[in-house]
């Protein structure tokens, strides 16, 4: 067989890459892009990212008031203890920042 017959005769079609017709504009393009890219903001940045950084800060407040209390009670050396506390203030601004961007995500309708 050719290699002619063996195209005609396995021809099938495939979703994989997306055949943009020329009908379009490429401002209907760009447009349809930038609908799928805020949907996937929305789910992924905005409705998953949301749950976790709010649990996460509520951990995070908890974890800061005991090592505060043990530091103020004197039960643990103070040296380690100021360094872990400051890492999870570092903590706690993370999740307030990741819960201010996911608020920020599903308010805004075009997120550039």
């Amino acid at each position: 067989m050719t290699n002619i017959t063996l195209l005609k005769r396995y021809n099938s079609y495939t979703n994989c890459l997306q055949n943009y017709s020329t009908n379009e504009t490429a401002e209907e393009i760009q447009q349809r892009i930038q609908t799928e890219l805020n949907r996937v903001y929305d789910v992924y940045y905005g409705w998953l990212a949301l749950p976790l950084a709010s649990i996460a800060l509520v951990i995070t407040i908890i974890f800061i008031i005991s090592i505060f209390r043990a530091i103020r009670l004197h039960r643990v050396s103070r040296k380690s203890y100021v360094l872990i506390l400051n890492r999870s203030i570092g903590d706690l601004l993370a999740c307030t920042v990741a819960i201010f961007n996911g608020i920020y995500i599903l308010l805004e309708d075009d997120v550039k």
